[in-house]
């Protein structure tokens, strides 16, 4: 690893990693309310940490590094299924902008539904699949239509979406943005870099790590902060939860007890 990266893991281990179990336990008591973002961001924020235990698992003991071992196929279902929940979280936020009366995305049991469907798929392609790694890369490029049709479409009905509140409209367009720029700055690259080093293999060439590289992993190591920023277009939800729990147990307290 090299030193630009060996930097950012650091900061992955030590900041970025207690920040999202801080993360996840809140948005575990928030998702009893049945909000659809928040049920998508919790198993968002799961498989975040599945890929930071992975990737000290990595560094730890890196000669146990191989494309059968299971930590391997951890890693891949874990991002697999990071770029699915991200999908998802977009597309509710472009669906309430484009399509005003499409509620069905919105609703809690297609959410759960559509998570449970996200893990059998990510869990039933890696495990089958003999090369781990180009699965990944190619299911991870069909996404970028994707993250491209729901900004388009999410800034350009956004004039026209008078019926969703201004906080509400700067909310989900804050966080498709900063999905797009994940995918395509720091997660594209990475899948670029995978096929360049591919090639070289293929090839029996030894491929040395050079300063683009560095970079590139840099950036790809900086996502799960990404998915912490995510965070800021959430805390609404997060809020009235916190809010509405408190005025439930004042509202407990002050009530006298009646035989």
């Amino acid at each position: 690893m090299a030193s630009h990266a060996r930097v950012m893991f650091l900061v992955d281990t030590c900041a970025c990693l207690p920040l999202t179990i801080l993360l996840l336990v809140l948005s575990c008591r928030a998702i009893k309310r049945g909000q659809v973002p928040v049920i998508y961001y919790t198993n968002l924020l799961i498989t975040t940490l599945l890929q930071l235990f992975t990737m000290i698992a990595f560094v730890a003991n890196p000669d146990q590094f191989k494309f059968n071992s299971p930590s391997v196929s951890c890693y891949a279902i874990s991002m697999m299924a990071n770029l699915g929940f991200k999908i998802c979280i977009s597309l509710e936020g472009s669906s309430i902008i484009v399509f005003r009366q499409l509620d069905s995305i919105r609703k809690t049991m297609i959410s759960v539904l559509a998570c449970a469907v996200i893990w059998v798929i990510c869990i039933l392609t890696i495990s089958l699949a003999a090369d781990k790694e180009f699965i990944v890369c190619i299911l991870a490029i069909l996404h970028a239509p994707l993250y491209i049709l729901c900004l388009v479409g999410t800034l350009k009905r956004l004039p026209a979406a008078t019926s969703v509140p201004v906080k509400e409209k700067r909310r989900i367009v804050g966080a498709v943005v900063l999905l797009f720029v994940n995918y395509f700055v720091m997660i594209s690259p990475m899948i670029v870099l995978i096929f360049h080093i591919r090639s070289y293999m293929l090839n029996h060439i030894p491929y040395i790590i050079t300063h683009s590289t560095d970079v590139i992993m840099t950036l790809f190591l900086l996502s799960p902060f990404a998915d912490l920023i995510l965070f800021v277009f959430m805390c609404d939800w997060f809020t009235d939860k916190l809010v509405a729990s408190l005025c439930c147990c004042i509202k407990d307290d002050s009530t006298p007890s009646t035989v």
